[in-house]
């Protein structure tokens, strides 16, 4: 006997699957090819995404700032523009700072490196648990050879400027990224009532 609905005389009755109708079934099975064609979309345009609500965080942050500058008589580009260069002097300012101390506590790090193990190794031989008394000294010994025996002879030194078109690909698709999100942030504070 066929499951089926019961139409009209002239009617053919549906043949149900799992209690569906085949144009149900098609629906369902559209649908969920549908949200994942568009997950798979999402997927595909994520930089694209992530940069465009970087430039509108951006842009809300800032915002404040340029009502404030706007109210004193700037037009809403001028404005944004001068805290574009509020933020470039005071970014170029800390790096400034920071870079050459960073560099001068490497060096220093570096310079200090085989005392502080001579030190670390004394304090392994005097400590109270005899895991590190056995251990300790071991380790730092394998470590203070594989540190001495790091050497970037000729053919390393000619792999690695291999590496330096990849390396200026990076920074400079950085520089885009970041040139886009200001982009994307100016255009969205200007034109946002458009938008």
């Amino acid at each position: 006997m066929q499951q089926g609905s019961l139409g009209g005389p002239g009617e053919r009755p549906q043949r149900q699957v799992g209690g569906m109708t085949p144009g149900r079934v098609m629906l369902n099975t559209a649908a969920v090819l549908l949200v994942l064609l568009g997950a798979y979309i999402l997927i595909q345009v994520k930089g694209i995404l992530i940069l465009f609500l970087i430039g509108i965080l951006l842009a809300s942050a800032i915002e404040p700032v340029v009502n404030r500058l706007q109210a004193r008589g700037l037009g809403r580009g001028q404005s944004v523009l001068v805290v574009y260069a509020i933020i470039f002097v005071v970014v170029g300012t800390l790096l400034a700072f920071l870079v050459p101390v960073v560099a001068s506590e490497i060096s220093r790090f570096v310079a200090a490196a085989p005392n502080l193990l001579d030190n670390l190794r004394d304090s392994a031989r005097a400590s109270q648990s005899q895991l590190i008394r056995d251990n300790g000294p071991y380790l730092l010994d394998q470590l203070e050879q594989r540190l001495g025996s790091i050497d970037i002879p000729t053919e390393r030194a000619l792999t690695l400027a291999t590496y330096l078109p990849s390396v200026f690909g990076y920074v400079l698709g950085g520089f885009i990224t970041i040139a886009t999100a200001l982009m994307i942030g100016y255009y969205w504070i200007t034109e946002k009532a458009i938008i």
